[in-house]
């Protein structure tokens, strides 16, 4: 049964979800496309309906301890990777919220590691994952009276609004949630599902196929089928001994967690990243026919005797977005792309590898060259080179460094610096619960980090490309990247 808590502004509904958790923790003007016209749709409130914790079934098997290694170390304190996910069904809500709850306490079984939370004891080397009776993930259910389909469109919308949709993290100095999940009720059919994950558990590999095998246990409920689960070769694979590292990663790492705001500092409290004030989201879309023009721009135009560069989907896409974006930033941008790994390293890991495999490079361009005449092809065979270098130098070339990397860019912010999150290859318009494909597919934490969220398109083929950034430049953005498209 439900109970109604209160009527929280977006502000104190964050407070009240972190106090529960904790708790339970410690218990345990251009000429633009009409889209991107930017206008006030008001403040947001959302009523809370109900916090609960789900639990996974009795006599799960999944080991209750999982260590971190170096992949995961790396991120041990980057704040948590915010996804929402919009649909819309005729079915009521109360159905809906009862089917989400019984196939995530199934599908937990098999992710034990996600009810638990991560520890980092005065007696142990390092951090890990415990699970104890009793654990399992916080769901808030929620009401909102949002516009839904101007959250789910493409054009500018207030990124204030999208907060809310996901819950926080709770993180002490002891203990920290792993992951965290929100279902917020619009009306007339529509909802979304929000899951908040700590990086240091998850890379985008691992989240998705965790939403798709929730999702599929799902729709198999709500299809009224028996119980299944999914192939024993899509389960995720937890053994930490295939993970080589052969220049003491791990202990590195280690040693710059500790020193940092240290001495033997164990806090598990992320990074305090503020979301900048007065920001808007965009959608940008990258139509097949769009990507072909842009890899035969380069092809027609690049440097004949340079060795032709590895032209993609990817690397069209954000080197098209990196120089829009350059355009309208009064400073040098630089452009970072994160790889998964698994595939990458020696010896490879299994593609089902549960936790953080990923690796990245990041390098600048002189703003003039991003600018010039050329400078579509300049960025497409920048961040080509960056992709081979990872073949040719090795995925872990210059890992030493990247926790010094990482605070620069996202604690200091030394440096300006565009990167991605998210992959065409996750295929997340994909997961379906039972009642169709997603309304839209957002990536909230880009707003702290800067990132650019992209995806396979909803409609099959081409890409989309999500950024957040000032009003003003928004517009100016949006306005290029159409105008850049249509010269083409």
């Amino acid at each position: 049964m439900w109970f109604v808590l209160f009527k929280f502004t977006a502000h104190h509904i964050s407070s009240q979800l972190f106090n529960h958790m904790l708790h339970r923790d410690r218990k345990l003007n251009k000429q633009l496309p009409q889209q991107f016209m930017a206008t006030d749709h008001g403040s947001t409130a959302i009523k809370v309906l109900e916090i609960c914790t789900v639990a996974p079934p009795p006599g799960s098997t999944v080991p209750a301890t999982l260590p971190l290694t170096f992949f995961d170390i790396l991120w041990f304190r980057f704040p948590p990777v915010e996804r929402l996910f919009f649909y819309k069904s005729p079915v009521p809500f109360h159905v809906i919220v009862s089917n989400l709850k019984k196939s995530l306490s199934l599908v937990l079984q098999h992710y034990l590691p996600l009810a638990g939370a991560i520890v980092w004891p005065e007696n142990s080397p390092k951090p890990a994952v415990e699970t104890a009776a009793g654990d399992g993930i916080v769901l808030t259910v929620a009401e909102s009276d949002d516009d839904f389909d101007h959250l789910v469109g493409d054009g500018l919308r207030e990124e204030a609004k999208l907060q809310p949709l996901v819950a926080e993290l709770a993180a002490e100095e002891e203990r920290a949630a792993v992951v965290a999940v929100q279902v917020t009720w619009f009306g007339n059919g529509r909802f979304s599902i929000g899951i908040t994950s700590h990086h240091a558990i998850l890379d985008g590999r691992s989240s998705t196929s965790f939403m798709k095998s929730w999702a599929g246990l799902c729709k198999n409920l709500v299809g009224g089928g028996d119980i299944f689960f999914p192939a024993a070769e899509t389960m995720p694979f937890y053994d930490r001994s295939v993970v080589t590292d052969n220049v003491g990663l791990e202990a590195i790492y280690l040693e710059c967690w500790l020193a940092h705001e240290g001495p033997n500092n164990r806090s598990l409290k992320f990074w305090d990243v503020k979301t900048p004030p007065d920001l808007f989201r965009g959608t940008f879309k990258l139509s097949p026919q769009d990507i072909q023009k842009l890899k035969q721009h380069v092809l027609k135009h690049r440097n004949p005797v340079q060795p032709p560069p590895h032209i993609s989907t990817y690397t069209v896409a954000m080197g098209y977005t990196w120089v829009c974006a350059s355009a309208v930033a009064d400073e040098e941008i630089s452009i970072g792309v994160t790889m998964d790994a698994r595939g990458r390293v020696y010896p490879p890991l299994p593609a089902t590898y549960f936790g953080n495999c990923v690796v990245g490079r990041s390098t600048a361009l002189e703003r003039g060259k991003l600018l010039g005449e050329n400078g579509v092809i300049a960025a497409v065979e920048t961040i080509s080179e960056m992709i081979k270098s990872l073949k040719e130098e090795g995925p872990l070339k210059g890992a030493e460094n990247w926790v010094l990397l990482m605070t620069q860019t996202v604690v200091n912010n030394d440096y300006k610096l565009i990167s991605t999150a998210g992959s065409p290859r996750f295929e997340v318009y994909s997961v379906d619960f039972g009642w169709g494909k997603p309304e839209k597919v957002e990536v909230v934490s880009i707003n702290r980090t800067g990132a650019v969220c992209i995806s396979e398109s909803r409609n099959g083929g081409g890409v989309e490309l999500g950024w957040t950034a000032k009003r003003d430049v928004m517009e100016n953005f949006a306005k290029l990247f159409a105008e850049g498209l249509q010269q083409l």
